[in-house]
């Protein structure tokens, strides 16, 4: 097992990034909402073909087709139909931790903009902010919130439907989404440096987040956060990594082998390489076998997988995003596709000497 950190958690202050060192990993944290429901589907406290309604206290159905259900299948497979509507959705789910104050030019023009939105934000109920989108009672509802195709016939990646998915778990357990996966997930494995807030983090360890060259984007949370808000660390996600391993062998304490094969099998024909909130190519070099799941939020870009045939994982983290870091040409992404190749190729090679 190898692990380390290189660069700077913080640049002025020369702190070395380190395993330990606590950051977010964007929507690799949706891997969790993966892990919870197959446990409850363990359980026989849901079915992936149930309707969504069973679990809600309101209701939802795609309007340009209200006799079709929406399952949790659709929802863990992004085939629910259920839009984030890039354009509205994430100005209502920032809420910003702290303040910055930037000198002029020091940040682009559009993340300024955005900066403003996010101050005016406020903290809300995870249910609240589910309703007002998708409940025909909600303050933000809209039948631009839903595709006008037919539940589960084609996909759009949701981060929406990742958070209602986390908010059925809550519904069926009665604890709370954080408080679920704090005691089923992260304290068996020991990731006791992992959470879902600040609350209980060990801000000191926390990294700046580089934005636009050495800007320092501000700390913040998200009200969506099952499908993003994920606080850990290396050291921590290797213990997760490791277990992930194990499932596929049969030998997880978290869930059996059965149920997680299930996981990472691929779940209609519509989506040939998504499994239950894990992707089935990405990141081994796209390769149909290798499962895991990427991320990218403000000042973090992130990265787990496992190869299940040459049973090696590798996942790599940094504090550092840079506009439109979601394309494959965007400086950041280009830096950390060619870091993510060479750890890849180094975990192969170590595992063929051995």
């Amino acid at each position: 097992m190898f692990r380390k950190g290189y660069g700077f958690a913080d640049i002025d202050k020369q702190m070395a990034y380190t395993p330990n060192s606590l950051h977010y990993i964007a929507s690799v944290s949706k891997t969790l909402i993966g892990i919870s429901l197959m446990q409850l589907v363990e359980q026989g406290r849901i079915r992936l073909d149930d309707d969504i309604n069973l679990y809600l206290p309101f209701k939802i159905v795609n309007p340009h087709f209200p006799t079709d259900r929406i399952t949790i299948r659709h929802l863990a497979t992004h085939t629910s139909t259920i839009r984030d509507r890039t354009d509205f959705y994430y100005d209502k789910n920032y809420v910003l931790e702290e303040r910055r104050v930037f000198k002029k030019g020091e940040l682009s023009a559009e993340y300024e903009k955005l900066l403003k939105v996010y101050a005016d934000n406020k903290r809300m109920p995870m249910e609240q902010f589910i309703r007002n989108f998708v409940a025909k009672d909600g303050a933000w509802y809209s039948k631009n919130n839903f595709l006008k195709q037919r539940p589960g016939t084609t996909r759009e990646y949701s981060n929406l439907g990742a958070t209602i998915a986390g908010f059925i778990v809550e519904r069926v357990t009665g604890d709370t989404y954080a408080e679920y996966t704090r005691k089923n997930i992260l304290a068996p494995l020991g990731m006791l440096d992992s959470g879902w807030s600040f609350e209980g983090i060990d801000v000191k360890r926390f990294v700046l987040l580089y934005v636009f060259n050495t800007a320092i984007f501000p700390r913040y949370s998200t009200i969506d956060y099952p499908s993003g808000g994920m606080i850990t660390s290396l050291e921590d996600m290797t213990r997760y990594g490791m277990e992930i391993i194990k499932g596929y062998q049969g030998k997880s304490s978290l869930l059996g082998q059965e149920f997680f094969r299930e996981m990472v099998s691929p779940q209609s024909k519509v989506v040939r390489l998504g499994g239950i909130f894990w992707s089935l190519q990405d990141p081994c070099d796209y390769q149909v076998n290798c499962i895991g799941h990427g991320g990218a939020d403000y000042g973090t870009i992130s990265s787990i997988g496992f190869d299940p045939k040459a049973n090696i994982g590798v996942m790599l983290f940094t504090n550092y995003s840079s506009p439109n870091y979601f394309r494959d040409d965007a400086p950041a992404a280009r830096a950390f596709n060619s870091a993510r190749q060479a750890l890849t190729d180094y975990a192969r090679q170590t595992a063929i000497r051995n």
